[in-house]
């Protein structure tokens, strides 16, 4: 039974933080002045992203505080047009929030 448990408890655990991709080109880049910087994709987010923020308003993002090489790549992305795979993980606010990415060749 204690193990059961201990199953039980990990899978929930494994299921509250699962992160979810989605790619596209990056079709439209939006900043502000406190350095937040959110995106839109070619192509939908994937419906497992888009589940776990329910206030979602079609941008995924990442905030203030990212790492400048994040953002550098996103933009870098959004410059280039080349293919981006996003992994997702839970909410920014009203946006997805951007975890990592990987950029492909076209």
């Amino acid at each position: 039974m204690k193990y059961l448990l201990l199953l039980l408890v990990a899978l929930l655990t494994f299921q509250a933080n699962a992160a979810s991709d989605s790619s596209g080109k990056v079709k439209e880049v939006y900043s502000n002045q406190e350095g937040a910087l959110a995106l839109k994709l070619d192509s939908p987010f994937s419906e497992g992203a888009v589940q776990e923020c329910p206030q979602y308003n079609g941008f995924a993002g990442v905030a203030p505080t990212a790492d400048p090489i994040l953002k550098s790549m996103l933009l870098a992305a959004f410059s280039t047009q080349k293919r981006v795979k996003l992994v997702i993980n839970g909410c920014n606010g009203n946006w997805l929030n951007i975890q990592s990415i990987f950029v492909y060749e076209n």
